[in-house]
């Protein structure tokens, strides 16, 4: 009786682990209050020796997050890619206005975030000289 209440809970709550334990924690007061304890105890034991890996939910889990963790990878992936494109192409506009950079400033692309880059770029077109374009106003 214990092991098929416990396998209609896992195939009700497949996916709630928490749920689980809380229906779980429920049978454990009951089975005390009916002298049951042992059965309980041996049905945990052998949901404890079952290899997670396998369960259908485990695997389940497992998929979305290797899914979710590409996702992010390709968002940060585009990001990265997106500054150093803008850092790129505004060394381009600087070194053609003004020559050569100093390695500070070279130094600060790098480190700038989009925001800042597109800011320097826009002061590009108006300055007469680098640190129109690097001041801080």
């Amino acid at each position: 009786m214990i092991r098929t209440i416990i396998q209609r809970l896992q195939t009700l709550l497949q996916d709630d682990s928490s749920g689980f334990r809380e229906y779980f924690a429920m049978l454990e007061i009951l089975s005390e209050n009916r002298n049951l304890q042992t059965l309980v105890n041996e049905e945990l034991a052998m949901l404890s020796n079952t290899k997670l890996s396998n369960l259908p939910s485990y695997q389940k889990g497992w998929q979305i997050g290797i899914q979710e963790g590409r996702q992010e990878g390709r968002q940060e992936g585009r990001q990265e890619g997106r500054q150093e494109g803008l850092a790129r192409s505004l060394r381009y506009l600087l070194e053609q206005k003004f020559g050569g950079l100093p390695d500070i400033l070279d130094q600060r692309l790098q480190a700038a975030d989009d925001t800042q880059l597109l800011q320097w770029m826009g002061r590009v077109l108006q300055a007469n000289d680098l640190s129109d374009v690097f001041i801080q106003r």
